[in-house]
């Protein structure tokens, strides 16, 4: 039977109507009518009334019906021998149910029938027999009835054999809306959520790694209020403490950086990397010798092999090949020549300390610009920073034994020590004078736009205040600075022509 596309889907009392007329006629006999019977062997209408039209299956039990949309219906044969029955399972979102026919023949006219209609309503040609791929996973829309957890949701996406599994949209009446993957019927995978915020005009949103229907995994969690916490790492169900909660329990809440790795485990691959090319196992465990053996060694196969390299390049990497006296005493006589050596280095990514340089910066620049850019991030940027310094000294006191430690005193040569501690002092040892003019040249500009966006507010009271006091005549600017009356100008120049300045 086929429903009529340009009116409604017949009521039930039609459809008792439609029965009425059926109730003698077989499946056998009727070759238009896709009706049958599901626990009678005989072939013929009783308690259960299944009609197959084009769009739908309906399903009568007494004075009440069912009706499944067939782009939700999944149909397959029961196989199992065992049992002596001719069976057809069907498979819908949240229910499933058995047909059983009296002949092996009505059987096969019932799946037949089945498959065609579900395959020509998902835009196939309706010439199948049995469930192909596309028919087992297929993109469609459904809202939930029946289950308790998804009850009047409406879903839109990817579904297989039934469940809803693949990337889809699931919208529930509250506003809650979750937009991502899923897997056997459960949210699992990346995906994003919208939750409705009843004391906020806009919504929680959370945005990251889902299992089994809960959060689960990395993530970021931003409220409407504005908080938000990136890194968030939970195992289960994730639950916002309520308001009433903050008040007894203020200790417990995490605060801003809770779940942020320490500055000081950040990147210790790629220092780990740099210590591997100085021909180390690990952090200071190497010769220092082979390490400005393999140094020496880069460079020169560098300079040699560069044939795009620039007369400046090739001058620096020339004079890098030699390797400094590294195993003498800093001292402040000699501390210039190691300075200039270190700046050199960095200059080139060829060397291991110029690649850590440009490795750092690009990791630091992916980190804190455009999208990662927040004004909460500034102290987590300057903590990074500290910790590239004390990182990058370990590696440098490595390869001059001779520096202090941070923060001891570089000796004067012994000859001229006891005088020139008198007349100027002594030097005390800096890794931030040292290492500083390397890094943050090439580290400001993310560290200016964090400390912009934090001090946001200020910056537009600032500007503010300056395009009120350009719209004043120089007299206000000059009585608001405080400028004594006989020090105001009184003529000016206009054009070449000398004019009288008026004091109101």
């Amino acid at each position: 039977w086929r429903t009529n596309k340009n009116s409604d889907f017949p009521d039930e009392l039609e459809l008792q109507n439609l029965l009425e007329k059926l109730s003698d006629h077989s499946l056998e006999s009727d070759q238009t009518a896709a009706a049958g019977d599901a626990d009678s062997n005989s072939g013929r209408f009783s308690s259960h009334w299944f009609i197959l039209f084009n769009d739908v299956l309906v399903h009568m039990q007494f004075s009440t019906h069912r009706v499944f949309p067939l782009t939700c219906l999944w149909v397959r044969p029961v196989t199992d021998d065992s049992s002596g029955l001719y069976a057809i399972k069907i498979t819908c979102p949240e229910e499933s149910f058995t047909l059983v026919a009296s002949t092996p023949q009505e059987k096969n006219k019932w799946l037949r029938s089945l498959n065609q209609a579900v395959d020509q309503v998902l835009g196939g040609g309706g010439q199948g027999s049995s469930p192909g791929v596309t028919a087992m996973s297929r993109t469609t829309s459904y809202m939930f009835t029946m289950d308790e957890r998804l009850k009047d949701a409406q879903y839109t996406g990817s579904w297989h054999a039934g469940r809803v599994h693949g990337r889809g949209t699931m919208k529930w009446p509250d506003g809650r809306t979750y937009k991502g993957n899923f897997k056997n019927g459960l949210e699992d995978g990346y995906g994003e959520c919208l939750i409705p915020n009843k004391g906020q005009d806009k919504p929680d949103t959370y945005q990251g790694q889902w299992r089994e229907g809960k959060i689960h995994g990395f993530g970021k969690y931003k409220y409407a209020s504005g908080e938000w916490r990136k890194g968030l790492k939970v195992t289960g169900m994730y639950t916002k403490p309520a308001l009433e909660e903050r008040d007894h329990k203020e200790t417990n809440i995490p605060h801003l950086g809770q779940y942020v790795v320490p500055a000081a485990q950040r990147w210790t691959c790629v220092f780990g990397e740099c210590w591997s090319r100085l021909g180390c196992d690990a952090a200071g465990r190497g010769e220092r010798t082979a390490a400005w053996e393999n140094i020496a060694v880069t460079i020169t196969t560098a300079r040699r092999q560069g044939p795009d390299l620039s007369k400046s390049q090739s001058k620096v990497l020339e004079s890098l090949e030699f390797i400094p006296p590294y195993g003498e005493p800093v001292t402040t006589e000699n501390y210039d020549s190691t300075r200039r050596y270190l700046t050199k280095a960095c200059e080139t990514p060829h060397h291991p300390l110029g690649w850590l340089v440009e490795t750092l910066v690009t990791a630091y620049r992916m980190t804190y610009v455009g999208v990662g850019s927040n004004r909460r991030l500034l102290q987590q940027a300057v903590q990074e920073l500290q910790a590239y310094l004390t990182h990058f000294y370990t590696i440098v006191r490595f390869l001059f034994p001779g520096l202090p430690d941070d923060g001891g005193v570089i000796p004067e040569p012994s000859q001229t020590r006891r005088n020139s501690e008198l007349e100027h002092g002594v030097v005390v040892m800096s890794t931030s004078s040292l290492l500083l003019p390397v890094l943050l040249p090439r580290l400001y500009p993310p560290l200016f736009t964090l400390y912009c966006l934090q001090k946001e507010q200020e910056e537009a009271q600032y500007w503010e205040r300056i395009l009120r006091l350009n719209k004043q005549p120089d007299q206000s600017l000059l009585s608001f600075l405080g400028v004594q009356e006989k020090f105001w100008p009184h003529w000016m120049s206009i054009l070449g022509e000398k004019k009288q300045i008026v004091s109101s």
